[in-house]
């Protein structure tokens, strides 16, 4: 007999227990054998079969009645309905084979809906097709179906057997290490061959300067991930940096020459440098005893105007790419002057001005709102050194960043209570005449915490700045909210939470095409400078000298980022430029490490 399509009642209930595949997986639920899993697809299957059973028509049940004799199956074609069950005919005399109530039918229904993929399987192997006295050929049409389920419902297992992991991973990505490490510990313990969990655990170790015991948990993970190269570099990269925390610089340059011989990546290479050095070859631009610090590119990107202590004071400064300065901008000796902004109205600086109060210079990397703010605006023609007054000191304002497409500013201030975000338009006003009294700064952020160190996107419409909110990851210590990055449009819109995780980050600033964020990061016992996309993935630190590194800014090309770091051992902080042309090599990389 040819084979005959499958029934409309028995495919929707493949389609029902395929898609109860899916729910163990999505329920999270952790289930070590598969029997219970079996038994958990049998009992989700069953109930969505019973769903369809009773939203068909009552002629479409015999359908469902696959376990009937073969000869009975193989004669019966009609049924006839009644109030009670259906009576199933034959073509031969016309009597009534068999009487079926319908509460037996919807408990055989039930019965398949939970296993018709089982017994399917059956029918496939044991040439018996899909139909009443069907070939093998017919059966096969149950096996795409069944396949998927299957597949299915192994990923769900699978899931269920990660979501320790998940739940682990996400209480570490929310600043509660103890709390992931006593997950993790008992999941090793009942899968000790884990790799993943053991970084994971190790960490946790890390977070809570566990350093031996994290040390073990990344060797143990480097071993398990023996057949998986790249997962083992990670692996050997996070053994490294917990050495160098440790304060073991030997064993963490061995361990670093092992994963060189191993590959020949870029990006790893990277990795590797940031944690001996720069990731690319930086040079000194300022020298001397003073404090040199808050550096901004000039729109043609041949010069860097900068804030510098050199005169018992912070005064603004040009100087090329060389370092020569060019040209001193401000001569304000009873006040500091930093954070300059070339505006977009050529030859114009913006810059923050607060009265002298020390011979001491200060190099914020981030404000604090409940510190009082004694600063004022001002803006400058570099060439003719004509001075207006923007904002007065009673505003309270600090760190200025000029729109790229307008003659916009953001800045943060504390007038209202708390640190906020604030826009100033100056579109359509003579910056050589502007006074107070034309400014209506506008405020951009509400909230009770503090937001600070804004920075424009290229675009001019979109804000990236720093905040501590209550959904911001905790540190461990109970209490200790940490500063995260955010962005928001200028009209103070979409606000989102830019890269969630359990670090300081500080000090961001856009590249001039819009696809990476430079900020600053207190992680791996550092302060350093480290890049990101800007959808918040692909995150590599790039620089790795002694002391710490702060103050990033892009060039107008994207080629190159000065910043601001006190490495030179003399206790001064100086303006570095690096370059993203010149990363380093394979053999003078050998060379540091042999060191």
């Amino acid at each position: 007999m040819p084979a005959k399509p499958v029934p409309r009642a028995t495919s929707r209930c493949i389609i029902a227990t395929c898609l109860s595949a899916i729910l163990p997986g999505l329920g999270q639920l952790y289930l070590e054998q598969f029997v219970k899993g079996a038994v958990l697809l049998f009992v989700f299957g069953s109930a969505a079969g019973l769903f369809y059973v009773n939203s068909l028509p009552v002629t479409e049940w015999h359908d469902l009645l696959r376990f009937k004799p073969a000869a009975v199956e193989e004669t019966s074609d009609e049924a006839e309905r009644t109030d009670f069950g259906i009576h199933l005919w034959t073509f031969d005399d016309g009597e009534k084979l068999m009487f079926r109530p319908l509460w037996y039918l919807k408990i055989s229904a039930l019965i398949q809906a939970g296993l018709c993929w089982l017994y399917a399987v059956v029918n496939v192997w044991s040439g018996r097709g899909g139909e009443p006295g069907g070939t093998r050929q017919g059966g096969r049409a149950y096996l795409i179906p069944i396949l998927i389920c299957l597949a299915i419902f192994a990923l769900g297992c699978q899931n269920m057997g990660n979501s320790g992991l998940g739940k682990a991973e996400k209480l570490l990505q929310t600043g509660k290490p103890r709390e992931a490490a006593a997950q993790l510990e008992a999941f090793i313990a009942a899968k000790p061959e884990h790799p993943k969990s053991r970084m994971l655990l190790g960490e946790a170790y890390d977070e809570l300067k566990r350093y031996n015991d994290a040390l073990e948990q990344f060797q143990m993970a480097s071993q398990l991930y023996a057949a998986q190269p790249t997962e083992r570099v990670e692996a050997r990269l996070r053994l490294a940096r917990t050495y160098l925390k440790f304060g073991d610089r030997d064993s963490a340059f061995r361990v670093l020459r092992i994963i060189l011989h191993g590959t020949s990546d870029a990006a790893v290479l990277r990795d590797i440098t940031a944690l001996v050095g720069d990731s690319y070859k930086a040079k000194q631009l300022t020298h001397g005893n003073s404090d040199n610090y808050s550096p901004t590119f000039s729109p043609d990107g041949t010069q860097i105007a900068f804030a510098s202590f050199r005169l018992d004071n912070g005064e603004i400064y040009l100087m090329d790419l060389n370092g020569r300065i060019r040209k001193r901008v401000t001569f304000t000796t009873d006040f500091n002057d930093s954070s300059p902004a070339f505006m977009k109205t050529p030859n114009y600086l913006f810059y923050s001005s607060e009265p002298k109060s020390s011979r001491e210079a200060k190099v914020p990397i981030q404000s604090s709102g409940s510190t009082p703010i004694y600063s004022a605006f001002n803006v400058t023609h570099i060439h003719s050194k004509v001075t207006r007054a923007v904002l007065p000191i009673s505003f309270g304002a600090r760190v200025p960043r000029a729109s790229p497409t307008a003659n916009q500013v953001v800045y943060e201030s504390n007038a209202d209570g708390n640190l906020e975000l604030y826009l100033l338009n100056l579109d359509g006003i003579a910056l050589g005449q502007i006074t107070p009294e034309q400014i209506q700064p506008k405020r951009i952020t509400f909230n009770e915490t503090d937001d600070g160190s804004p920075a424009f996107f290229p675009d001019g419409q979109r804000i990236i700045f720093v905040s501590s909110r209550k959904e911001a990851p905790r540190n461990d210590a109970p209490g200790n909210q940490v500063n995260q990055l955010y962005t928001i449009d200028i009209d103070g819109k979409n606000e989102r939470h830019f890269n969630p995780n359990r670090y300081d980050c500080y000090n961001p600033t856009v590249s001039p095409d819009g696809k990476t964020i430079a900020y600053v990061s207190a992680r791996d016992g550092d302060t350093e400078i480290y890049l990101i996309d800007a959808d918040g993935k692909n995150m590599r630190r790039i620089t790795g000298d002694i002391g710490v590194s702060i103050h990033p800014a892009f060039s107008p090309d994207g080629r190159h980022l000065a910043f601001v770091s006190d490495r030179n051992r003399s206790g001064t902080f100086h303006i570095y430029l690096m370059s993203f042309d010149e990363p380093f090599t394979r053999e003078e990389l050998v060379e540091r490490l042999q060191r």
